[in-house]
């Protein structure tokens, strides 16, 4: 039996395997869209008391679906514990597809229409809003520092 030294230098960061990274991506992404589905419901109860709507669709759709990203990312980084890059990034993906295909079954040309460079940039947005969301999830916890005792 080997003893180790007190004085190691392993880290005591966890090790996350792809199984555990997919679910907790996968996670994070059911978190995304659960929070989208609420988030436009209420936009769509803010649309309705508003006289002339049309100009507001637009923006609160991407303010729901770029928070629910960030949401998504905070979450899954959460459970996952480390890897901030990987698993945001992962769970922005899993958004993606999965919004490309309820879009395509509903025939829903938002996701599935191409033309241009500006539409295709502000559905791949969804990626390092995800990934920036799972960067500042691992960082909110450790920032806690214990009171000094002055006494």
């Amino acid at each position: 039996m080997k003893k180790t030294s007190p004085h190691s230098h392993k880290t005591s960061a966890p090790k996350s395997t792809n199984k555990t990274l997919l679910r907790s991506a996968s996670f994070g992404a059911v978190c995304a869209l659960c929070t989208l589905l609420l988030m436009i419901l209420a936009s769509c109860a803010i649309c309705l008391a508003i006289d002339y709507p049309h100009r507001f669709i637009a923006p609160l759709c991407f303010f729901c679906l770029y928070s629910a990203s960030f949401i998504g990312g905070l979450f899954s980084v959460k459970r996952n514990g480390g890897s901030a890059l990987l698993c945001g990034s992962l769970t922005g993906v899993i958004i993606t597809i999965i919004l490309w295909i309820i879009f395509s079954l509903l025939d829903i040309l938002w996701l599935s229409d191409t033309r241009g460079f500006l539409p295709l940039l502000l559905k791949l947005l969804i990626i390092p809003v995800s990934t920036f969301g799972a960067i500042i999830g691992t960082g909110s916890g450790k920032a806690r520092h214990k009171r000094p005792n002055n006494f």
